[in-house]
Parts: C-alpha cells; sequence; structure tokens
C-alpha cells in the first residue's frame, strides 16, 4: 500500500512539473551573457549571427604563490565559425587559433529554454568532457 501512495505521489508531482522547453531556434541569433565560466573568468559576452560567434570576456590573473588574486585583468575576443548541426546542436571553431588546443571544435547542445535563456552543454572535439552552462539573453536597447 505505501508503494502505491510513493508511486502516486511521484506521478502527481511529475505531471505538475511544468514542460521542458525546447525553442531553440529563438536563440540562433543574438546577444547572450553566460556567467562565471571558472574561477579565472568572470562572464563572457556573446554576439552570435547565422555564420559567426563573437565571444568578449575579462580574464583575471593568479599570481603569486599563496593563490591571491592580483587585481590584473585583460579583455579577451575570440572570433568562431558557427555551424548549425540541427534547431538545438552548432559547432563553433576558433577563426584564428594559436595552438593544438584552440584547433578543436567546441560543440553545444541546448538542453531547455526559457524565454530569455538557455541551458547547455559543450565539449572539445575528442573530450567526453562536459560542461553545462546557462546563456541569458541580451535585451538591446
Amino acid at each position: 500500500m505505501r508503494v502505491i501512495i510513493l508511486i502516486s505521489f511521484f506521478l502527481s508531482l511529475l505531471a505538475c512539473s511544468e514542460p521542458v522547453e525546447h525553442n531553440c531556434a529563438a536563440f540562433k541569433t543574438g546577444k547572450f551573457k553566460v556567467n562565471k565560466v571558472d574561477s579565472l573568468i568572470s562572464e563572457t559576452l556573446i554576439t552570435r549571427t547565422d555564420k559567426y560567434q563573437i565571444e568578449e570576456f575579462t580574464q583575471y590573473y593568479k599570481r603569486d604563490f599563496e593563490g591571491k588574486l592580483i587585481k590584473k585583468t585583460s579583455k579577451h575576443l575570440d572570433s568562431f565559425t558557427v555551424k548549425w548541426v540541427n534547431d538545438c546542436e552548432f559547432v563553433l571553431k576558433k577563426i584564428h587559433p594559436k595552438n593544438r588546443i584552440e584547433r578543436k571544435a567546441f560543440f553545444v547542445r541546448i538542453l531547455t529554454t526559457t524565454k530569455d535563456s538557455y541551458y547547455f552543454e559543450g565539449r572539445f572535439e575528442d573530450n567526453k568532457s562536459l560542461t553545462y552552462q546557462t546563456a541569458y539573453r541580451i535585451k538591446n536597447d
């Protein structure tokens, strides 16, 4: 009897949850922001057209042996080609790679969307490790 009650409870929770949106086409172009990528990059601003993506980010450097953050920053711009595999998956390739790692493609799969954001997974070519992030649409002023 307990099992039936528990199953009924969990099924009712699933029935009440919001359906997952997959309006990936709404995010093929535009301006987006990804918050804190890792401990050294605070946020990335993305501008994407049908064929290109430009990323602007500020990198913070750790320089001392104790790991204290020194207030040295540097702004970076990266340019990529964008190739859409389907409505929810695309591949980024750096336009001017400086080394072997930068020559690798970055695969992106949009997992869910909301009105103003999308949650995605990404990985480099030949790498099974996935990274998960949320990109937020930036309103044009």
